[in-house]
């Protein structure tokens, strides 16, 4: 069984040019473009949060409404099963700031969330070293893709994201 491996990095995230509602529908269309994945949609995935590098700045952008909202997108509206949320790269800060937003994660999701830190054999543990990249303590041969890449991905399926946003629910929940 392979479960696919997702990793976001919030460090590298310029909130002097995307803002908060544009990070959120990137990761929204990330966890889309996964579910295309043939092993993500049999097996899950395994989501690394690599906290390297997150400023004060960023922190401050997930606020607890906003964590609650990503936590309930992950729970209830992306249509891949999260295996496990690994959390990497963090230190004592984002451990104390992460406690006050554990209330706001459902309980399965809670129970599926490890702190790794800089511990690659303790990530190894969850998720075998060939599927992850070598600044994982991997053996992947994957290429590192950058944002641009991603963009023009993403643009290359906008009619299927469009069509699958047209499903649903696509009000806004505070008007009447």
């Amino acid at each position: 069984m392979h479960v696919v491996p997702t990793i976001v990095s919030p460090g590298v995230w310029d909130t002097s040019k995307v803002s908060l509602v544009e990070f959120i529908a990137a990761i929204r269309l990330t966890g889309i473009a996964t579910m295309l994945h043939r092993n993500a949609q049999q097996n899950g995935v395994q989501l690394i949060l690599d906290v390297d590098g997150l400023s004060m700045g960023q922190i401050t952008n997930f606020t607890p409404r906003c964590c609650s909202y990503l936590f309930s997108l992950m729970d209830y509206c992306t249509p891949v099963v999260t295996k496990g949320l690994h959390v990497v790269n963090n230190g004592m800060l984002f451990n104390v700031l992460f406690s006050t937003l554990k209330p706001f994660m459902s309980r399965d999701l809670r129970s599926k969330t490890v702190m790794h830190g800089k511990s690659w054999h303790s990530l190894a543990k969850h998720i075998k070293p060939r599927f992850l990249p070598p600044k994982y303590g991997g053996s992947s041969s994957a290429p590192d893709y950058d944002g641009e890449l991603f963009a023009k991905l993403f643009q290359h399926y906008e009619g299927y994201f469009n069509e699958y946003d047209s499903y649903g629910f696509t009000g806004n929940p505070d008007s009447k």
